[in-house]
Order: C-alpha cells, then sequence, then structure tokens
C-alpha cells in the first residue's frame, strides 16, 4: 500500500520507532525536535508548550534522548566565552 502523504509531514528514522529503550515521550520529543528543525528557530518554552511539558519534563526527556545518543546538546558560547544558547543536533545513534 503506498503511503498517501505527499507533503507537510516530517521524516524520522525507522531505528527510532523501533528503539525500545526509549520512552513514548523521548520518541515523540525527537520527532517534534525533527519538525521544529526543519521550519524554525526554537526555545526552551517552545518544546515545553508545544509538547506539553513542564521544564523538569523538558529536560528529563532530553536526557532520556542524550543517553542513548538521539540528540547531541551543544552549548553555543560568545566571542568572550560566554554562554550564548543550546543547539540541538539530531542524530541517527543505529
Amino acid at each position: 500500500m503506498d503511503n498517501i502523504i505527499k507533503k507537510g509531514f516530517t521524516n524520522v528514522p525507522d531505528a527510532l520507532v523501533n528503539d525500545v529503550r526509549l520512552t513514548r515521550d523521548a520518541r515523540f520529543l525527537y520527532v517534534y525536535l525533527a519538525y521544529k528543525k526543519q521550519s524554525e528557530k526554537f526555545t526552551n518554552a517552545d518544546i515545553e508548550s508545544g509538547m506539553n511539558f513542564t521544564n523538569e519534563t523538558r529536560i528529563k526527556y532530553i536526557k532520556e534522548l542524550v543517553k542513548y545518543r538521539w540528540i547531541k546538546v551543544i552549548k553555543k558560547r560568545d566571542k568572550y566565552g560566554r554562554f550564548i544558547q543550546n543547539e540541538i543536533m539530531l542524530n541517527t545513534p543505529l
């Protein structure tokens, strides 16, 4: 059967769907991050409101995705070494 979705969708690795180490919410957070990375810059507050997460919940699932190497969090700094923001890089660890 052909997939009838032609545009307006986000691709995610099949391995993400099958990674039993991840919780459901961590998987969906990855999908949400993949969607956001395609279209715009976003903040922690955007993730929290878009996923209906508290700050603590967002941190929990970000850590889970980092632990299993689905994402990498890069701390961006200015030319003086001061922290500016975190950048999230999506990976396919398998």
